[in-house]
């Protein structure tokens, strides 16, 4: 199945209004940034420069209440992926998609082990 990454956080919201928790934050491992750029006059400052067009969560699906948290987090991850749509549209090479790869895996590894069942 393929699907935008937008979609697939509706689908997510949708989850969690059933029910589902959000176990890892959609935002994490989303932005890559060029290095800091540093002015006379303003500090240094990371600018965004693509989205990481992979997009993996956790959640658990036994709920039988609403998380509201779950919900702010996934809409602020849609209203970033949405204002940043010519990031995130952007063509990548083979090299840079390994690495959003890499990134996504590890931060979903990483959430792993701090989920209680």
């Amino acid at each position: 199945m393929s699907a935008s990454a937008v979609e697939v956080l509706v689908a997510a919201k949708t989850a969690a209004r059933e029910g589902a928790v959000l176990l890892s934050n959609p935002l994490c491992g989303m932005r890559t940034a060029r290095p800091f750029v540093v002015s006379d006059s303003l500090p240094s400052v990371p600018k965004i420069t693509s989205i990481n067009p992979y997009l993996s969560m956790l959640m658990n699906f036994h709920g039988d209440t609403v998380d509201f948290e779950s919900i702010r987090s996934i809409s602020e991850a849609i209203a970033l992926y949405k204002k940043n749509a010519r990031l995130r549209l952007m063509a990548h090479n083979d090299n840079t998609l390994q690495e959003f790869q890499v990134i996504d895996l590890h931060m979903i590894m990483d959430a792993i082990p701090t989920i209680r069942t």
